[in-house]
């Protein structure tokens, strides 16, 4: 299981990072800190086992980053869902 996870894990972070990275949108940005946070927990118990203080450490505070970003990504989605002012667009186009 271990052997498994060693491999599921940087994976799935490597593809948590180009989705969050890409920036193709709320909902992209916000599935890929929803696979990190799972991952960082996941990985956390994985490494209790081993008593690797280091990891643990270092993949809690990830969790409670990658939980921040989970948090806020419902307000960047409506900004983004939300339709612009088409005052505001006139204004920024003769600029």
């Amino acid at each position: 299981m271990e052997d498994l996870a060693s491999w599921m894990a940087p994976t799935a972070k490597m593809i948590a990072a180009t989705m969050t990275a890409a920036d193709l949108g709320a909902q992209v940005t916000g599935s890929g800190l929803v696979i990190f946070a799972f991952w960082s927990m996941a990985w956390s118990v994985i490494r209790l086992s081993s008593g690797q203080i280091n990891l643990i450490v270092t993949n809690g505070f990830l969790l409670s980053v990658n939980l921040i970003g989970v948090g806020r990504w419902p307000a960047k989605q409506r900004a983004y869902d939300r339709p612009a002012n088409p005052a505001e667009m006139i204004r920024s186009q003769r600029r």
